[in-house]
């Protein structure tokens, strides 16, 4: 009986072990750990398995904030594969938010980079106000805000005057 009493113990207890939550580190950990693949399915498993998670259980946590960006990655690249896949085939966009973001990359596209960063730049001020619609605007804000900073990165000055002088001498080239 003493056998049989310990391997109960045992059971209970690897049953117990098995099936007790995951402490706040070790969904961090573990969500941030699969949030470094460029697999998006691995994001999705992150977000449902750890991200989502967390973000129920530890409200207030150390980690929110980065939470928070890993959620806003992988919603933002969700958006920009709809988004794409409707643009593709001649789609009408969906909401404000989406014909504006159309439209500033429409103006980057075409090579007007300062006129595409001001569409950026006037989006998410647009946007940001937008309180009724603002779940739904968040990821085209992202979008808008990603684009915007690697513009102004690539073009460096958003005088039209350097651009004009830009594009004349490479003309001349």
């Amino acid at each position: 009986t003493w056998f049989l009493a310990t391997c109960l113990v045992l059971l209970v207890g690897v049953v117990a072990w098995a099936l007790w939550p995951l402490s706040e580190a070790e969904l961090y950990r573990r969500g941030a750990e699969m949030m470094n693949s460029d697999e998006p399915i691995v994001w999705k498993d992150a977000q449902k398995q750890y991200l989502e998670p967390y973000v129920e259980r530890f409200p207030e946590g150390e980690h929110i904030a980065q939470v928070q960006q890993f959620l806003d990655m992988i919603e933002m690249r969700a958006t920009e594969r709809q988004f794409q896949a409707r643009n593709k085939l001649g789609g009408v966009p969906r909401s404000e938010a989406e014909r504006l973001y159309a439209q500033a990359l429409a103006y980057e596209q075409f090579g007007d980079s300062v006129t595409a960063l001001e569409a950026y730049e006037s989006m998410i001020e647009v946007l940001e106000t937008d309180e009724a619609n603002a779940d739904d605007n968040r990821p085209f804000i992202h979008l808008a805000q990603r684009q915007a900073a690697e513009l102004r990165e690539a073009v460096g000055s958003t005088d039209r005057r350097d651009l004009l002088d830009t594009v004349m001498a490479e003309a001349d080239n």
